[in-house]
């Protein structure tokens, strides 16, 4: 585990950029035939969420923030050329009525994909029947490990950081703060409880004492009563909003002082400040996690945008913490969809996922690979102190397992040991080979899980460039960060190079790789992509070859030039070929 100093505040005026440029209407019309949910004009998505029910204070508003954000795509012109329809289905937080309600959206009104459908025990038990629909099943809105199974469940991917990653990274602070404290944990009783506890018991060891609930009874005073009995000193919860305010109110009434460390599922200060209501002062010093911009932060630009955007479509809602959620997540899915091409279909919208590279306004990078479905990779603390909800401390990222290993393994490749054997990676580690084995069944989930930290190394050096910079600047500011990036890849390229022959996981990474370096070449250099017309995407093809580590490593290996004429000549050779486009567009 490792705090990192990423910043990913993007600048607000490239959320402009997907709002893609209209697909020619032959194109559309062919692409759309026998795609469930895609005509030429429109591509229908739909989602189960609480819009009543237990868990619907809070959480039934997030989808009324996907929508405004998809509404505000629609002004633009949707997404090449074609408008989001978003479906959504009440379900009440009830498994049961989940099943309905998805059956409905996938075989009744045929969605193109399922986005956002939200809750464990719910979106649980539709895994199954997702999964022999071959349905898209993106960002399901909660931080079950379910979801990152992508032999089991190929189509299904989670979006928020997962509630075993969470609760390492919580135990791991309440640790360093509270040493020698009596440690305890409430959680929900089903796999967000069980998950959560699993993260905490990798750092802490068993818990002092545990108690959980039921969405079904609030009566939650006996659970609270026996952590008090138990001498808790701290409790990490990992609640949905309403039982943290039962939970948390319990305990005030029981005189129960301890600090409570809250998941960031069951912590936004707008939603429990407003079902506490006097008694809101109770979540003074309580202790949380996040992975978006706070929404306290109006300096932030990505609350700005965000801001901007409700006040237009959805100003009967709360701008809170749910909002932010909703709104980052149609963000991402809109990235996604561009990915998929101008023709998209649900295999090419998987493909796309698993590609990764998006990026956003969260403060961690996404997880997604081949072989990892999961989302955000960590989160950042925050804490309420008079009234307010603020971020403390650095950002950290983790994962399920052992992230020991895979630093081992990079750190022996960086200082040159370019084919590193389970060995040594133990060794560096200072594990056994056995635990090495148990964490990574073979060397290609090993080489999956480096590329996810190698990615992580990248996206912490991106910063992103606004596109209405001059393009002498923009070419500039994005070839001093490329420059640095193939810097710090190439140790790993090196290595890859020798073992890629054999190795499908490391062609993966390689993709994974070119799919990055493109997104960030659409993200600055759009304007002038625009203006190629119809070599659009030769001119993204051209590019892209010159900012990637072959063109890197014939420069800098094959001529022998420093990392100030590399950078020199890609300068040239981007700025060539942008200035070229735009005069042919001209003509």
């Amino acid at each position: 585990m490792r705090p990192t100093t990423r910043r990913i505040l993007a600048a607000a005026t490239g959320l402009a950029l997907l709002a893609a440029v209209p697909a020619c209407a032959d194109d559309a019309k062919q692409a759309a035939e026998n795609v469930p949910g895609v005509t030429d004009t429109e591509i229908v998505i739909g989602t189960h969420q609480p819009l009543t029910g237990p868990a619907a204070p809070g959480y039934s508003k997030i989808s009324a923030a996907t929508k405004a954000y998809f509404e505000h795509v629609n002004s633009k012109g949707g997404v090449n050329g074609r408008k989001i329809v978003y479906k959504v289905m009440d379900d009440g937080y009830n498994p049961a009525n989940t099943e309905n309600v998805v059956r409905k959206l996938v075989l009744d009104d045929k969605v193109f994909a399922l986005l956002g459908g939200l809750g464990t025990p719910t979106h649980t038990n539709v895994l199954e029947f997702v999964k022999t629909q071959k349905v898209p099943d993106l960002f399901v809105s909660s931080g079950s490990r379910n979801w990152n199974q992508p032999d089991k469940y190929p189509t299904t991917f989670g979006w928020q950081p997962d509630y075993t990653v969470e609760g390492k990274i919580l135990a791991t602070w309440v640790k360093q703060q509270f040493p020698g404290a009596k440690v305890c944990h409430f959680g929900q009783n089903d796999d967000f409880g069980r998950d959560s506890l699993a993260g905490v018991e990798k750092v802490l060891g068993a818990v002092a004492a545990k108690q959980t609930y039921t969405t079904t009874n609030q009566q939650v005073g006996p659970a609270i009563g026996a952590l008090k009995a138990a001498g808790c000193q701290v409790v990490i919860s990992a609640s949905i909003p309403g039982f943290t305010a039962l939970a948390m109110g319990q305990a005030a009434g029981q005189g129960f002082r301890a600090q409570w460390v809250v998941s960031n599922v069951g912590a936004d200060y707008t939603t429990l400040s407003n079902q506490l209501g006097d008694k809101k002062v109770i979540l003074e010093g309580m202790v949380a996690d996040n992975y978006l911009p706070m929404v306290g932060d109006t300096a932030n630009p990505w609350i700005q945008e965000f801001t901007k955007i409700h006040q237009k479509y959805n100003s009967a809602n709360p701008v809170d913490g749910n909002a932010i959620y909703g709104y980052s997540m149609a963000y991402t899915f809109v990235q996604a969809l561009l990915a998929a091409g101008r023709n998209p279909t649900r295999e090419k919208l998987v493909e796309a996922v698993q590609k990764g590279g998006f990026r956003g306004p969260g403060l961690t990078p996404f997880r997604y690979s081949d072989d990892v479905h999961a989302g955000y990779s960590g989160v950042r603390l925050n804490k309420v102190q008079n009234g307010a909800q603020a971020y403390f401390g650095p950002t950290y990222t983790t994962d399920d397992g052992d992230a020991a290993i895979v630093e081992a393994h990079l750190a022996l490749i960086d200082e040159g040991d370019l084919r590193p054997t389970g060995e040594r990676i133990a060794e560096r580690a200072g594990v056994s080979l056995r635990t090495l084995w148990t964490n990574f069944k073979d060397m290609e989930t090993l080489f999956a899980a480096t590329g996810r930290l190698v990615g992580e190394r990248l996206d912490a050096l991106w910063q992103p460039i606004p596109p209405d910079l001059p393009l002498t600047r923009r070419i500039a500011e994005f070839c001093d960060q490329r420059a640095e990036m193939l810097e710090v890849l190439a140790p790993s390229a090196r290595a890859s190079a020798l073992r890629e022959p054999f190795s499908p996981q490391l062609r993966r990474n390689r993709e994974a790789a070119i799919a990055r370096v493109r997104h960030e070449i659409e993200l600055v250099f759009e304007p002038e992509l625009a203006h190629a017309g119809p070599g659009r995407d030769q001119l993204l093809d051209a590019l892209t070859v010159a900012c990637t580590w072959a063109a890197w490593a014939m420069m800098r290996d094959a001529m022998g030039l420093d990392v100030a004429a590399a950078r020199a000549t890609l300068a040239r050779t981007i700025g060539a070929l942008l200035v070229d486009a735009i005069a042919a567009g001209l003509r």
